[in-house]
């Protein structure tokens, strides 16, 4: 969608040249009419005078002349150009004659034939400021705007007092963006002629390529004021009313362009686009469906409903669209990269990818299209090539910050958190106003162990957007795992309070209470997750660790199941459903038991998870145990190994009947203080259950001294 520059028309030059040059007093009606704008009387009369017999040579190329000027005004350009050639044939001198004939050309498009003529005309008379000034013209439209300039100055160094000509030269600086000198010309039209309601446009354009959307819709406003009729006014101050975010008066100002012109096709597609900026996408898609049946040629219209119907989540719609659009213009590079987005909004990552390397071969520049493939190739699991192309966006741009976040992230994904928090903290220092780094360095230090950092950081999201309940959620959880569990509780409690309704944070104020042992509390918030979210498979995990650690073993093993049901591959929800299973007689054990080896042999895993359930179907050693424990990625990853492993060894040693070794194995994870785990939950759980020892009391025998007597 561009904005409107109104062209000189050629009939103006025409009006003009009619009054001078014509026949002379005895040529009676012919030039009179002409004159008076009576054309079809003009036309009979000049050809009585041409077919009179009563002139020749230079005399018959007047009516000649004048005949064509009739003709021109009437739009009839080949009968005006047939006329203007036999004046030239009769007086090849005849400068009039060539400007007119230029004037007739360029009315039928004819730009290098208009050209000649007037080149012609400057040949004969150097002096003639209308041959420079349709000359100009001429190479206005062609684009040749250093030419144009150059025949308009020439043209105002011999007439100064036409606004015209500063008008053209003020729009031919104006399409060389040269905006200083075109507003220079622009000033001077008004200062010559305070009513040229077009240059009041101009000016206009000027300010709203400058971003001075204010001064710029003022002008629009006054070049109304004086002539209320022309569509495309309306345009241009709709655009900068769209630009503003004023969309109900770009709307207002794009409806009466319409109005004035209903095949207009650029304020339908204008209204379309404000329309979208406010939110109203079936409008939108209306208008840009009439500027589709008004021009089917015009892509933009394609893209832009396109876009609405991505924003409406119509990716399929969309997809189409974008395709119509490049197939339109192969060359539209932006429809390559929405496409490709809207093909990753519907986890199509392949064809995603092969439409930002579309884009990127159109744009190698372009360090949007690099993120977004990034974006692709890591939902695709090709992590190395996300990076790489994370790398390329920053290459492109050191300062956006955008590429470090992402790059952050998907280091974030490998476990690399130094490497993480090291793109994050430069994604911050390039924009502290954004909250999503310093959430994502907080998770990093989260995930490290560094609780902390993480603190601090989601406190900075707090600070800059009090309303942010995510923030309030996983602050609470860095407290959480430093078994600050009041601090924990009190932030979940806010970030329900911001965001009520918030299955997350009943989840994990549940599980903080679990961690006090308030058991109550923790099941009636879990149940309120379940019941905000019934798909929430987590939840009823951890409701079923409640009921498991206050001894309610059937209702855990109903609540590990749903869990198992809505997550088919949570390994750790069949490790602890076959605990509860166990705990509820030896034949529900020995089942929980098959369900789990039927599960391992059909789904091949290296994970941790794994490992423990290879320990507890008696395939490795508590030995081999341990040892997959201590092949953790760092310090803290260790520790949180070796918590489940002493838990899970304990569990063992329940089930085979060896309680004092169990008792040992469970005080070995708590004393691991990973307050944060379930299973160190489970072992204090277990732990405070047991029955404590009695006091017992001295009996001190007294003895009496014998006295002797």
């Amino acid at each position: 969608m561009g904005i409107k520059l109104k062209l000189m028309a050629g009939a103006v030059l025409i009006s003009v040249l009619w009054l001078a040059g014509t026949a002379a007093a005895d040529t009676d009606w012919c030039y009179e009419y002409v004159n008076s704008k009576q054309y079809d009387n003009a036309i009979s009369a000049c050809t009585q005078n041409i077919n009179s017999g009563r002139y020749s040579g230079s005399n018959l190329a007047i009516p000649y002349y004048d005949r064509g000027l009739a003709y021109s005004a009437k739009g009839l350009y080949d009968s005006a150009i047939s006329d203007y050639t036999s004046a030239i044939n009769l007086n090849p001198s005849y400068t009039n004659a060539f400007v007119a004939r230029g004037t007739a050309h360029y009315d039928k498009y004819e730009y290098d034939a208009a050209i000649s003529d007037y080149s012609r005309a400057t040949e004969l008379d150097p002096s003639n400021d209308k041959a420079y000034w349709g000359r100009a013209n001429a190479y206005y439209v062609k684009g040749q705007y250093d030419s144009a300039i150059s025949d308009y100055s020439r043209a105002i160094s011999l007439n100064p007092s036409g606004p015209d000509v500063y008008y053209g030269r003020g729009n031919s600086y104006f399409a060389k963006k040269e905006y200083d000198q075109a507003l220079s010309d622009y000033n001077k039209v008004v200062e010559l002629n305070p009513s040229y309601a077009p240059v009041f446009d101009g000016r206009g354009l000027v300010y709203f390529y400058r971003g001075q959307y204010d001064l710029a819709i003022a002008e629009f406003t006054r070049a109304l004021q004086l002539d209320p009729s022309v569509a495309s006014v309306y345009y241009n101050r709709g655009y900068a009313y769209s630009d503003k975010g004023d969309y109900n008066n770009a709307i207002a100002d794009y409806t009466k362009a319409v109005q004035l012109n209903p095949s207009y096709v650029d304020a339908y597609n204008g209204r379309g686009i404000s329309y979208d900026d406010k939110g109203d996408y079936d409008l939108a898609i209306a208008d840009y469906t009439k500027a589709i049946q008004l021009d089917p040629s015009y892509y933009r219209a394609f893209y832009n409903r396109g876009l609405v119907y991505a924003d409406k989540k119509q990716y399929d719609d969309a997809i189409a669209d974008y395709t119509k659009a490049l197939g339109l213009d192969p060359s539209y590079d932006v429809a390559y990269y929405h496409r490709g987005i809207a093909y990753e909004d519907k986890g199509e990552h392949d064809s995603a990818i092969a439409d930002f390397t579309k884009d990127i071969e159109l744009t190698p520049s372009d360090k949007e299209a690099y993120v977004w493939r990034g974006i692709a190739y890591r939902s695709a699991g090709l992590n190395d090539k996300a990076i790489q192309d994370f790398t390329k966006a920053a290459g492109l741009d050191p300062s956006y910050a955008l590429a470090y976040e992402h790059r952050g992230y998907v280091y974030s994904l490998q476990d690399e958190y130094d490497k993480a928090i090291a793109d994050f903290t430069k994604a911050i220092e390039l924009d502290p106003s954004g909250t999503y780094s310093y959430n994502e360095r907080g998770l990093a230090y989260e995930d490290k162990g560094e609780y902390d950092p993480a603190i601090a950081d989601f406190t900075k999201i707090i600070g800059i957007d009090p309303s942010d309940a995510s923030a309030f959620n996983n602050r609470g959880i860095a407290y959480d795992d430093k078994g600050q569990f009041d601090l924990a509780i009190a932030d979940y409690t806010k970030a329900i309070a911001v965001k009520p309704g918030y299955t997350l944070a009943y989840n994990n104020r549940g599980v903080a209470y679990s961690h006090e042992g308030r058991y109550v509390l923790a099941a009636a918030d879990l149940t309120k997750a379940v019941e905000t979210d019934p798909s929430y498979a987590k939840a009823y995990d951890n409701r079923g660790l409640v009921y498991y650690d206050q001894g309610i073993y059937d209702k855990a093993a109903a609540d590990f199941s749903k869990d198992i049901s809505l997550s088919a591959d949570d390994e750790w929800a069949r490790i602890r459903l076959l605990l509860a299973m166990r705990r509820t007689s030896k034949e529900k054990g020995a089942e929980g038991l098959k369900q789990l080896e039927d599960y391992v042999k059909g789904h091949p895993s290296t994970s941790w998870a794994r490992t423990i359930s290879n320990y507890l179907l008696g395939d490795i050693t508590r030995k081999g145990l341990f040892e997959g424990a201590n092949q953790g990625k760092d310090k803290n990853d260790i520790a949180e190994r070796m918590c489940k492993a002493y838990y899970y060894a304990g569990e063992e040693m329940l089930w085979e009947g060896n309680r004092a070794k169990a008792v040992e194995l469970f005080q070995e994870s708590v004393g691991t203080g990973k307050t944060g785990l379930s299973e160190y939950n489970s072992a204090r759980a277990f732990l405070r259950k047991m029955p404590r020892m009695k006091k017992s009391r001295l009996k001190i025998k007294k003895i009496r001294s014998k006295k002797k007597i």
